[in-house]
Parts: C-alpha cells; structure tokens; sequence
C-alpha cells in the first residue's frame, strides 16, 4: 500500500548546526518550517565570541 505523508507546519528551536539542517531536509519533505533562534545570529557554537574563557575546562592549573 502506498503511504501518502501529510505537510505539517514544524518548528525548529536552535538554528545552530543540527537545527539548520533539520529545517533544509523538513523542508525537501514538503513541511512548512519556522527556525527559532535566541540569539542575533545563526550558526551556534560556530559562531566565534571573544568572551570564551581560556579553558573552557577549568583545567588550567595556573
């Protein structure tokens, strides 16, 4: 039996990475997609912050 899928209006939270390219292949499936983003631009832990401590570990002895 064929399966016939129906278009759905999705949301994507996060437009970093994952986000992004969940929103491209729901959209190649025919879903209409909103991207929710809290910050003032795309991209995620890609998108680089000068605010960044030294050793994000807290491993660095001195």
């Amino acid at each position: 039996m064929p399966t016939t899928l129906t278009s759905r209006h999705v949301a994507v939270i996060g437009a970093g990475a994952s986000g992004l390219v969940t929103a491209r292949e729901l959209r190649r499936e025919g879903h209409e997609v909103v991207v929710f983003e809290r910050q003032s631009q795309i991209g995620g832990t890609w998108v680089y912050d000068p605010r960044v401590e030294p050793d994000p570990l807290g491993l660095d002895p001195n």
